[in-house]
């Protein structure tokens, strides 16, 4: 019998701001930021709109930086006018811009080297400039959820508990491979699209959970998407299959109808959530009432209704990776090596470089429309 395939529309909610990289960024030579927007040119339509001398000044500064960043700078009319995309930023970025464009930061051990703010802005993925969530990274967020579902349905799992030497579930990890051979890689899903999907440029810093301050030891300037977008994916789920190579007799049909699909993700993803809502409720001078209010919201409406709630981007946190009693985060950094339940610090997505006005990263809220 052939696998049994059912198609569904699903519509996503951002609930917090969500940042997925390809590699790109942007920097001072390529954009300009007034009045806390960003504008996004392109080289070559600058370099035409230049006037004759003006050009012959870009060439002979272009083998210095600190001398672009200041050329770029002085001509940002120009840069503003052949603009292809505007993106606002928190006010603070567009502060810092102004104030460290074009300057040194320090000498670079003592020595007469100029070392410049790079004042580089990560930027989110885009086909045609819209930007998009791929398919694969929904896919990867929900994996997790999945395959934690499939062990509990496992009889015996006590051998999912030895160690290799390494340190390292051999058997979490072969299942792991055979799951995903066999039965996710039934499951397909369309990259979530938006002609209207707005984005805004945060500083995302790295908190300490256990601690209630405005420290912040390490951010990132991020283009994300904005909470509160709206995007349509379409999922494949197959009902039945026969033939799978997994040795599981109660997955040889696996429930990937829409009901079992919404409560799998839902039951691994709202502990999670519950967690993040309580860690803002204790730092309320760090995370906005407003913001919690939105997570709780969110949470509520999994619950009540027919939706679900999942994680997905970068820094969105690596308990999604993490399986109940099996599969640890590993710090590298420690002597010996340790593994742990949860990691110690979040990404939060912010207004304020010291981490004030921020929200947790990366949290939608789904809908099967169909």
């Amino acid at each position: 019998m052939k696998p049994f395939l059912e198609a569904h529309k699903l519509r996503l909610t951002t609930i917090s701001p969500i940042h997925i990289g390809d590699g790109d960024v942007f920097n001072p030579v390529e954009y300009t930021i007034v009045d806390n927007n960003l504008y996004i040119f392109d080289t070559f339509q600058f370099i035409k709109k230049l006037p004759e001398k003006d050009k012959q000044k870009l060439i002979n500064v272009s083998h210095d930086a600190l001398q672009l960043q200041r050329f770029f700078k002085e001509h940002r009319k120009i840069a503003i006018e052949v603009s292809h995309t505007i993106i606002p930023t928190v006010p603070s970025i567009a502060k810092e811009f102004k104030e460290k464009l074009g300057k040194i930061v320090q000498n670079e051990g003592g020595r007469d080297r100029n070392v410049l703010n790079r004042l580089e802005i990560n930027s989110h993925i885009r086909t045609a400039r819209k930007l998009y969530i791929p398919g694969s990274s929904i896919k990867g967020a929900l994996k997790t959820a999945f395959f934690q579902y499939y062990l509990n349905k496992k009889e015996d799992q006590s051998i999912a508990k030895e160690r290799t030497k390494n340190g390292e579930y051999q058997f979490v990890d072969d299942w792991f491979g055979k799951f995903e051979k066999d039965i996710f890689s039934k499951l397909k899903i369309g990259d979530a699209m938006s002609d209207e999907l707005l984005s805004k440029v945060f500083w995302v810093i790295n908190k300490q959970r256990s601690k209630n301050d405005d420290k912040s030891s390490l951010s990132q300037r991020l283009e994300c998407i904005e909470p509160d977008s709206e995007l349509l994916t379409e999922v494949t789920l197959l009902k039945r299959g026969e033939n799978l190579n997994i040795d599981s007799e109660e997955f040889k049909s696996f429930p990937y109808d829409a009901n079992n699909f919404r409560i799998i993700v839902k039951n691994f993803y709202l502990p999670l959530l519950k967690k993040e809502i309580d860690w803002a409720k204790a730092n309320e001078k760090l995370v906005p009432v407003k913001v919690r209010n939105r997570m709780v919201k969110a949470y509520n409406k999994a619950v009540e209704k027919k939706g679900f709630i999942f994680k997905v981007g970068q820094h969105s946190g690596a308990e999604a990776m993490t399986l109940e009693g099996l599969r640890e985060i590993k710090i590298p950094q420690a002597k010996p090596v340790k593994y742990v339940k949860e990691p110690h610090t979040y990404w939060l997505a912010s207004e304020e470089k010291n981490g004030k006005n921020a929200s947790f990263m990366g949290w939608v809220y789904a809908e099967f429309i169909n």
